[in-house]
């Protein structure tokens, strides 16, 4: 199996889905995304804080998520324009600070 060309997600998703199922090798792998980032970060490359957001939405981080996600619009970053439609969002729809996320910048 590959992962978008990256053989050791592909692993560590196989892996762990024999061992603990599909959800937990989701969240594995995002896991092994997030490490990668601050790796990146800690080598002085810059890495836009919506790809934060998007791995710890996907470890169902809420509060690192929405830490990271003020930062993304702070950094006025193109990807922060999908907030209002992207379905990858539905779950932070019913915190208020979603709301008040969009009305900050203009998206609600």
């Amino acid at each position: 199996m590959v992962l978008g060309g990256d053989e050791e997600l592909a692993g560590l998703l196989c892996t762990h889905r024999a061992k603990s199922g599909f959800a937990a090798a989701l969240r594995a792998v995002a896991q092994k995304k997030l490490e990668r980032l601050r790796q990146r970060q800690a080598q002085g490359e810059y890495v836009p804080a919506m790809e934060f957001v998007r791995a710890y939405l996907r470890l169902d981080d809420p509060e690192k998520t929405f830490a990271a996600l003020a930062k993304a619009c702070a950094e006025r970053n193109v990807f922060a324009l999908l907030l209002k439609s992207d379905p990858a969002y539905d779950r932070l729809r019913k915190d208020r600070r979603f709301t008040t996320i969009l009305e900050r910048n203009g998206l609600a």
